[in-house]
């Protein structure tokens, strides 16, 4: 294995990096380390791969420019529109619109709260882009997402693992509001498909102490032969950000310290659990 090359390959999810007008010709796109997770045992950045989409003429032909009404009343705009715009769209659009709509209201983030319910009931729409696309939108929102879990905790179950692994995803950017969904989280830690459980795992450990009746299934996924090392770590500190409930983990996570690229976030997690000083990264 060549230095600094992974074991295994992650499979992430995607990372919208915006929508941007480019001129024709060559274009510098510069990726700079700010820090550390702290699941991470060092600084190094890796980028697989990076998607350029043409955005359909109808969605790039919107004005760049805010309408005068809002900016005279303080309203927030995405490509020169309101969030009323989007939800109108989103209410007589097409499939492939309806996707494109979902996204675009994601981008408010937190101040797409007034469209979490039109959102949440596209995550039963027949087609697996328009779910998908309202999972990430959700994931946004953050904790203003929190209506939506109801509809999150059927999504995370979805037939297409797309829609169920950004429901994980939503979820965990929910942090402590999505308690009422770690049931359906600890029944994602058996999903057959990694980047799922991972993100159920991330979503129980924002929860924090509240988590502490998924300990035990968190310790049977730690210790799981052959799990995928990234999953892996995120028990760990799922485990960790629960707290000194989480002691009958101790034993497994010492296990874990033998475990390559799992020994940082497996140690800290231990700390966390004996309520000892966790080291800080700079």
């Amino acid at each position: 294995m060549s230095h600094n090359y992974l074991p295994e390959i992650y499979v992430a999810v995607d990372r919208p990096l915006g929508w941007l007008d480019l001129e024709k010709g060559r274009h510098t796109l510069s990726f700079v380390c700010v820090g550390r997770d702290g699941r991470s045992s060092g600084y190094n950045l890796g980028i697989n791969d990076v998607v350029l989409e043409r955005i359909p003429r109808a969605i790039a032909a919107v004005p760049q420019t805010p309408p005068p009404n809002a900016l005279q009343t303080g309203g927030i705009v995405y490509r020169g529109r309101p969030l009323s715009a989007y939800l109108q769209q989103l209410k007589h659009a097409s499939a492939t619109n309806r996707a494109e709509a979902l996204r675009a209201i994601g981008a408010f983030g937190q101040d797409a709260g007034p469209a979490v319910k039109a959102v949440a009931e596209a995550l039963t729409h027949p087609d697996p882009d328009v779910r998908s696309a309202a999972a990430w939108a959700v994931s946004q929102m953050g904790a203003a997402g929190a209506p939506a879990i109801p509809a999150l905790e059927k999504a995370i179950v979805d037939v297409n693992p797309r829609v169920r692994s950004l429901s994980a995803v939503a979820l965990r950017s929910m942090g402590p509001k999505a308690v009422d969904a770690v049931p359906v989280l600890v029944q994602a830690l058996s999903d057959p498909s990694a980047y799922v459980r991972a993100p159920a795992a991330d979503a129980i450990g924002t929860v924090g102490p509240a988590a502490k009746g998924a300990v035990q299934p968190l310790i049977e996924r730690l210790l799981t032969t052959g799990e995928q090392v990234y999953v892996l770590r995120s028990v760990a500190a799922a485990l960790g950000n629960i707290g000194p409930d989480a002691a009958a983990a101790l034993p497994a996570l010492q296990q874990a310290l033998k475990m390559h690229r799992v020994t940082y976030t497996a140690q800290e997690a231990i700390l966390k659990i004996k309520k000892e000083p966790v080291p800080t990264w700079f």
